[in-house]
């Protein structure tokens, strides 16, 4: 949202755009590498915040990016 702000000046906004993009490869590499390494090893694990299977948590994050 900072980084779509017109009132702020360009480089601050770059500068919003590159935290974002540097979280979303934060993301990608630990959350999602994990939840890939723990669908291989016990695919049948239900996580007790989600409800769900690793297998499903990277299938619904997948189509939040899809979106």
């Amino acid at each position: 949202m900072e980084a779509d702000d017109k009132t702020n000046p360009p480089l601050e906004r770059l500068k919003f755009v590159s935290i974002f993009t540097s979280n979303l490869d934060e993301f990608f590499m630990v959350r999602v590498g994990s939840l890939y390494d723990i669908s291989r090893i016990s695919p049948d694990e239900i996580d007790n915040k989600t409800g769900m299977n690793a297998s499903q948590q990277l299938k619904k994050s997948m189509q939040l990016f899809q979106d």
